[in-house]
């Protein structure tokens, strides 16, 4: 009987599942926010009996933000959304009454941070001491929104299935929030929502004479790209659901919130189903093994034995069968989006699986009066840039990409020293990245040279570059190819090489249209006159500088990798 039971209860909670809808979408919350939390560079563990440290300088521009007009909730039509942002209202009495809104209404709970503008940056600030794994903010998921790699269209009636499953994360995350966002005040998370920036600065709205101000050809192509991007994601949008009603305006401020405000990759398991759903399928199964008693068919012992292996079930599919499948969980969460980055911070945006609540956690602790930050991930200013708007000074993460590689290195070491290398195409072959045989077109290197993969990827580019006759592998004068060069031929072969790439970010350091010292100087001379764009990008550019600075010089004693060129 237990057999027969447990039968039942794996075939028609699907039934009831399909009912109650797979997965569950809107359930208030919201995902990772462009960036990979769980796989931040980890830093040191700060105790109270250290000195904490000092925060980055950042900068970012000015966004524009609109105030909360709504002062109602379904939860509580008497409770008010907080103060409208208007000239008698200070910033800071504005974020104390949306945080107040959010723990009254959605049930939000941050009870040691406040809202607070520091340096110009809205973000929270501790108001007593927080130890390290503290959850400092706790979001119930039916206050976030929340998308996942296999989830059905939720809302087929306003955008084809079509156009949903083919879309990217993002685009369903923006989705998502305009249909919230059509609901006007019948929204409950109205009064976030309403206070999200109506821009965010990135390179994508940016002009061509303001991208030419970055000084850094690789992001402008990139954001010209982005561009054309969202330009085609409309275009398939309006072929698919020409009644949606969405502007192309709308699709690219919504896409550029959940780049900016959205995490993805949660720690802790993922599951297709929320807290309702799983409460259904286990009021499902109690009641059928109530109702196999009544009628006799089985005795209590069977009944038992065949209730349990199915509740038992129900976690151990969501732990274990979808990460045989990688599937993955995106949300906006109203509140985190409030805490701003710091690189080196050990950080984690995990959701609880038993409570259905995501919680925000760190590796250190803070002290009342200090901004806590959490990491976005070990993201360079390239990434900074172009998803949130910002420059962190002195990123450790930061990198420069020289591209058009192989004309700059017949730049520097001359048309004939790189004839082989011309010849060959600049093909791996069957080696690194490029397995498929594509070009190696660009380099990228960090403060200490080539960086990871960077290593294997590019050095044998540059060992065929300055190889000599006489270095070649025997056999192959006729028929060379990169992947004869994936390890070091010979001493002297490798130091060139190294050499090459030192080269290589000299020229690429002497072509910036401005010097350091002359950004530095004109950024002094302008102060606070000087627009808040113009200012990242002389910041974003004054970092390039550093890093090929470093990066010349790492290179120059170590040879980029770990090899010395003497």
């Amino acid at each position: 009987m237990s057999r027969v039971f447990v039968l039942l209860c794996f075939l028609l909670p699907a039934g009831v599942h399909s009912f109650l809808g797979h997965p569950q979408v809107v359930i208030g919350s919201r995902t990772e926010s462009g960036s990979d939390i769980t796989q931040q560079a980890p830093s040191a563990a700060w105790t109270q009996a250290a000195t904490p440290p000092q925060p980055p300088t950042r900068y970012c521009t000015e966004l524009r933000m609109t105030s909360s007009k709504s002062k109602r909730s379904k939860k509580a039509k008497t409770a008010t959304a907080g103060p409208t942002a208007t000239a008698t209202v200070s910033r800071d009495e504005d974020l104390a009454g949306f945080l107040r809104w959010a723990g009254e209404e959605i049930g939000v709970k941050a009870p040691k941070l406040k809202g607070s503008f520091v340096d110009g940056l809205r973000g929270l600030v501790a108001t007593q001491n927080i130890a390290k794994n503290d959850e400092m903010v706790v979001v119930p998921s039916e206050s976030a929104l929340v998308t996942t790699t296999d989830q059905l269209c939720p809302f087929p009636e306003w955008v084809s299935k079509e156009f949903w499953a083919s879309s990217p994360w993002q685009v369903r995350l923006a989705l998502l929030l305009l249909r919230e966002k059509q609901k006007g005040a019948g929204s409950e998370l109205e009064p976030w929502i309403s206070r999200l920036p109506e821009s965010f600065g990135t390179p994508v709205s940016w002009s061509a004479a303001e991208l030419l101000e970055l000084q850094y050809p690789h992001l402008e192509v990139v954001a010209k790209e982005q561009r054309e991007e969202w330009k085609g994601y409309y275009s398939s949008l309006m072929a698919s659901s020409p009644g949606c009603g969405v502007a192309e305006e709308e699709l690219s401020w919504a896409i550029g919130v959940a780049y900016s405000r959205a995490f993805r990759r949660y720690s802790g398991p993922y599951e297709g189903r929320g807290p309702k759903e799983r409460l259904a399928e286990v009021a499902f199964v109690s009641a059928l093994a109530g109702g196999s008693l009544a009628l006799g068919l089985g005795t209590p012992d069977q009944v038992a034995n065949g209730a349990f292996a199915v509740l038992l079930s129900i976690p151990l599919r969501d732990f274990f069968m979808t990460k045989l499948v990688q599937l993955k969980r995106y949300a906006l969460t109203p509140v985190v989006d409030l805490i701003n980055h710091q690189s080196g911070i050990d950080s984690d945006v995990s959701y609880n699986y038993f409570y259905g609540y995501f919680a925000v956690t760190t590796q250190r602790g803070w002290t009342a009066g200090e901004q806590v930050f959490i990491s976005y991930g070990p993201r360079s200013n390239d990434h900074l840039l172009q998803r949130y708007g910002f420059v962190e000074q002195d990123n450790p993460n930061d990198v420069y990409r020289i591209t058009g590689l192989i004309d700059k290195l017949s730049d520097v070491l001359g048309k004939e020293s790189v004839r082989v290398l011309r010849e060959s195409g600049g093909k791996l072959g069957t080696t690194g990245d490029n397995a498929e045989g594509g070009p190696v077109e660009s380099v990228t290197v960090g403060r200490s040279g080539l960086l990871g993969e960077e290593e294997a990827r590019v050095m044998p580019v540059l060992r065929l570059a300055v190889v000599n006759d006489d270095q070649l592998p025997e056999g192959k004068a006729a028929r060379i190819s990169l992947k004869d060069f994936s390890n070091e031929i010979s001493p002297a072969n490798e130091a060139a090489a190294r050499d090459a790439l030192r080269k290589l970010c000299i020229k690429e350091r002497e072509g910036f249209a401005s010097t350091l010292a002359e950004d530095e100087a004109y950024l002094s001379s302008l102060g606070n006159s000087l627009g808040a764009q113009k200012r990242v990008a002389f910041s974003f550019r004054m970092e390039k500088k550093r890093v090929l600075d470093a990066a010349i010089a790492s290179i120059g004693t170590t040879g980029g990798g770990g090899i010395r060129d003497n």
